[in-house]
Order: structure tokens, then C-alpha cells, then sequence
């Protein structure tokens, strides 16, 4: 240790040193080892903290940029979104790794802020599409959707652009789910048919056959 000590020391240090307790020394040591290691603890936690916020950062820039790009939406799932897009994702590994905000936290809060701007806007969409009748097909693009429906005042006025897609993919969505209800009413009315038509056809065949066979009671 003195060696140690006198390298790093004026000679008038080096003396003060000399002339101490061993244990005093000793004490002295440890504590500053004790400091040295506390400040690199600091100091790594730091630099973890730093590269875990770095994370965060750059998972929700590629939520905002698939947000953008629609590759993610309100009614996107999670799961799917998973499989097909970031389950070899770097960004999406990374934010994984580490404790605290999850990947899903962050798409969570893209689809909340999306309803939140939806809701803000449905209920007076609504009303201008049943009060003007207005009917487009369940896959009619973003171009022609927009161009009809700046003709409104109410339309034309939303400065927020994601309102617009929001109220785009709304409509479609509506849409979607009716035609899919009245797809399942007709499969309903048709199985309900066919039922029927199995019971008459049980039926008669039951009546021909107790006309037909041969009585093999007593007499």
C-alpha cells in the first residue's frame, strides 16, 4: 500500500501517511474504496437509465412512423401487429429487455390517442352522414373519401389530418361490420331453412315408410 500511496502523493502527504495507525489506514482504505465503488455504482446506473430512456425514445418513433403509415391503427391487434412487424425488430427487443414502460404500453398509447381524436369528432360525423345520406362502398379509398366529403363544412374544417384518416377508417369500419352482420343473418336464415327442410323431408319419409312396411303385428 505505501508503495501505492507514494505514487499518487506529495512527499508531505506521504509523510502525514507514514506516521498514522495501521488501522487508521486501514479504515481510510476501505472507505475510499467504498466511495470508488459507490460512484461507479452511480455512474453505471446512469448510463443504464440513459440507454433504457434511449429505448423508449426510439420504440415510440417507430410506433409514430407504422402510426403514419397505418401499418398500426385503432383497430389494429397487438399480437398480429407483433408476428408480422416487430418480432425481429431491434427496437422492439431492446424495449423488451428492460423493466419499467413494456412495448405494449407504448402501442397502447397510440391506439388511446387515437380514440381520444375519434371521439372527439364521431358523433357529429355521424349525424352528417345519416342527415345527408351519404354512402360510399366498404373499400373506397382515403382520396375519393376526402374529396367527397370536403364538400362539408364540418369535414373541411378539421385541420388535425389524422382526424380525417381516423374518421376514413371509422366509416370503413362500420361499414365492414354491417355487411358482416347481414352475412351472418342469411347464413342464420338459410341454416335455419335448411333445418326445416330436413324435418319435413324426416317427416315424410317417416309417414311413406309406416305406409309401406309390412304389418307383423298378432291378429
Amino acid at each position: 500500500m505505501e508503495d501505492l500511496v507514494r505514487d499518487h502523493c506529495t512527499e508531505q502527504d506521504f509523510e502525514v501517511f507514514t506516521n498514522t495507525e495501521s488501522i487508521d489506514k486501514l479504515t481510510a482504505f476501505e472507505e475510499t474504496i467504498r466511495d470508488l465503488e459507490r460512484e461507479e455504482f452511480q455512474c453505471k446506473r446512469q448510463l443504464k437509465r440513459r440507454q433504457e430512456r434511449k429505448n423508449r425514445e426510439r420504440f415510440t418513433t417507430l410506433m409514430k412512423k407504422m402510426q403514419l403509415e397505418r401499418t398500426i391503427s385503432l383497430y389494429a391487434s397487438w399480437a398480429e401487429t407483433v408476428k408480422t412487424h416487430l418480432i425481429s425488430d431491434q427496437a422492439y427487443l431492446d424495449l423488451s429487455e428492460q423493466h419499467g414502460t413494456t412495448p405494449h404500453d407504448v402501442f397502447e398509447d397510440v391506439i388511446k390517442s387515437e380514440k381520444e381524436i375519434l371521439k372527439q369528432y364521431k358523433a357529429d360525423f355521424k349525424k352528417l352522414v345519416k342527415t345527408n345520406g351519404i354512402r360510399f362502398a366498404a373499400d373506397v379509398p382515403f382520396a375519393d373519401f376526402n374529396e367527397a366529403m370536403s364538400k362539408f363544412e364540418f369535414f373541411s374544417k378539421l385541420d388535425d389530418p389524422m382526424a380525417k384518416t381516423l374518421l376514413h377508417e371509422y366509416y370503413q369500419f362500420k361499414i365492414k361490420e354491417k355487411e358482416s352482420d347481414k352475412q351472418k343473418k342469411a347464413l342464420k336464415a338459410l341454416a335455419e331453412h335448411y333445418k326445416q327442410g330436413l324435418a319435413k323431408t324426416a317427416e315424410l319419409t317417416f309417414d311413406a315408410a309406416n305406409l309401406q312396411a309390412p304389418d307383423y303385428g298378432l291378429t
